[in-house]
């Protein structure tokens, strides 16, 4: 899903995540399908 559709789809939680990262770093973490954690630093 790319961000345009969510932030069409879920206006008001778009706008809650850009104030939050707005000019910040985040992570996203995940696990891999072996179970190795993964990170993804995150910009907006």
């Amino acid at each position: 899903m790319s961000w345009a559709t969510f932030a069409a789809d879920e206006e008001r939680l778009a706008d809650f995540v850009r104030e939050r990262l707005d000019g910040r770093v985040a992570y996203l973490a995940t696990v891999a399908p072996s179970g190795a954690p993964r990170v993804h630093p995150v910009r907006r």
